[in-house]
């Protein structure tokens, strides 16, 4: 099927247009998850400075 990206945000407000706090949206759609998978031991969280290579790779992408 067709996967919308936007899903998530879509979720999240309704959760707060019904009643839901800013915490449990929180819960729902960052902290859970992050420690469900954190469980694997392979999530990085890290942010990856700009001067950052790949496999020595430094080449820009995304039009930069």
């Amino acid at each position: 099927g067709r996967s919308d990206p936007l899903k998530t945000r879509k979720v999240g407000d309704l959760m707060l247009e019904e009643g839901f706090g800013e915490d449990d949206v929180d819960r729902v759609l960052w902290r859970n998850p992050v420690a469900f998978y954190g469980l694997s031991g392979r999530l990085s969280l890290d942010v990856a400075s700009p001067d950052a290579t790949h496999e020595g790779n430094s080449i820009l992408r995304g039009g930069e």
